[in-house]
């Protein structure tokens, strides 16, 4: 399941099909790619949410011309509250969370640890904190916010469509 959503977050961004380019997205999604003590502002986009009840999974992704990021959170809305959700290369029960990064060259990273607060139902906001595969011992990781973004729900969303 957590590759099957990777890979859905990955073809819908890499597909130019997200929420840069669609009419309503009023959220915003700021990422922020840290690796050797430097942060680089990645991507400021209007941002979308989706939300199915029937697998308990909430979708946030934003799209812009550098790439597209994207979260997927295992959870029940409404959240009473800010909670924060342990994130790991596999999307698992409740409570669990998958960030993915793409870069316009096509390269994705999976996060493989670290942590997403969000609060809110109609519309959700928070941040994150997430380390990134490590290869070259630059520590790198993405970092940013959520702010007042859009859920989509129920047949609105498109659950169990891709």
């Amino acid at each position: 399941m957590a590759a099957r959503m990777a890979t859905v977050l990955l073809v819908v961004a890499g597909c130019g099909v997200g929420p840069g380019g669609e009419v309503g997205a009023e959220g915003d999604l700021v990422v922020n790619r840290v690796a050797a003590g430097r942060s680089l502002r990645f991507l400021d986009e209007p941002a979308v949410a989706t939300y199915c009840s029937h697998d308990s999974l909430l979708t946030i992704v934003a799209v812009d011309r550098n790439g597209a990021a994207g979260f997927a959170v295992r959870t029940m809305l409404p959240l009473s509250g800010a909670k924060t959700f342990q994130v790991a290369p596999a999307l698992a029960d409740t409570g669990s969370a998958e960030a993915v990064i793409r870069i316009r060259t096509g390269v994705a990273r999976i996060g493989v640890s670290g942590r997403i607060r969000l609060e809110g139902s109609a519309t959700i906001s928070g941040e994150f904190d997430v380390a990134l595969p490590d290869s070259a011992g630059t520590r790198p990781r993405l970092t940013g916010r959520l702010s007042r973004i859009p859920v989509r729900t129920g047949t609105q969303a498109g659950c169990g469509t891709v």
